[in-house]
């Protein structure tokens, strides 16, 4: 088979005939696992044609790739370049460059999976905070927003945390409303935590080991060292050895206090 495709190519160059020079100059190569580009002598895949259209394909768009972000497709509202990326407080997404008028970032939502993130999904995050409609009673503007404790809602001076029953990018200006209608939680009630599940006794602190729900996610406890559980765990896949070798990296993470002479 190899033989029959040189006598094909008529001598051809293999590299050569599986080359497309751009407009642009940049060349992408048609490997067997896809369209490629090469930056400093090293292959970088390139997402499907539906993704990217070749004339987004710009040294703008390989320096990107260049640094490690990984590209979800075009803001239909603005033409901008989507991309999911990473950076020092976490996963984030972003809409065009810096320099670009339209740029803007989000981060993702507690719960969310960095490598399952969809276009879709990274333009709703994108287009927070978001109007959801009036208040009938004050008129006022009632916005969903993403601060730095999660999702929340804001009306006027009121505010209420965005409800786990609910999928939070598709809050509706009805519960919206519900949640403003409620009575608003004291710092201290939300600093109370909700035992989970107990799952056995530690065998550093004598105390019980267990999964906990604070203001800030699910997270595990000996009873002195509190460790958050990896996003998108569930509480209910984590056993008592997974829960113990959390604690055990959380605690030998923790600065050592130096002692006053």
């Amino acid at each position: 088979l190899s033989q029959l495709i040189d006598q094909l190519m008529g001598g051809m160059d293999r590299i050569q005939a599986t080359t497309v020079r751009l407009p642009s100059g940049i060349e992408v190569h048609l490997g067997k696992h896809g369209p490629y580009v090469r930056i400093d002598e090293k292959a970088y895949s390139l997402p499907d044609a539906n993704v990217l259209a070749p004339a987004d394909l710009d040294e703008a768009f390989l320096e990107r790739l260049k640094s490690g972000d990984e590209p979800l497709g075009t803001c239909p509202a603005t033409g901008l370049a989507v991309f999911k990326k990473n950076g020092r407080n976490g996963p984030y997404v972003a809409r065009g460059t810096r320099d670009e008028s339209e740029y803007k970032t989000a981060s993702l939502l507690q719960g969310m999976v960095f490598e399952e993130l969809t276009l879709e999904t990274a333009l709703r995050l994108l287009e927070l905070p978001r109007t959801l409609g009036t208040h009938p009673e004050s008129g006022e503007e009632v916005v969903l927003r993403n601060g730095p404790h999660g999702p929340y809602v804001s009306c006027g001076g009121e505010t209420r945390s965005a409800s786990k029953d609910i999928t939070v990018l598709d809050t509706s200006l009805e519960q919206a409303l519900a949640l403003l209608a409620e009575p608003k939680v004291s710092k201290r009630q939300r600093a109370q935590k909700t035992v989970l599940r107990a799952l056995g006794e530690s065998p550093v602190t004598g105390q019980p080991v267990e999964l906990l729900d604070g203001q800030f996610g699910t997270y595990a406890s000996d009873g002195k060292t509190n460790a958050t559980l990896p996003k998108g765990t569930s509480h209910d896949a984590i056993t008592f050895e997974q829960a113990l070798s959390l604690i055990k990296d959380k605690a030998a993470a923790k600065p050592k206090r130096r002692r006053k002479s």
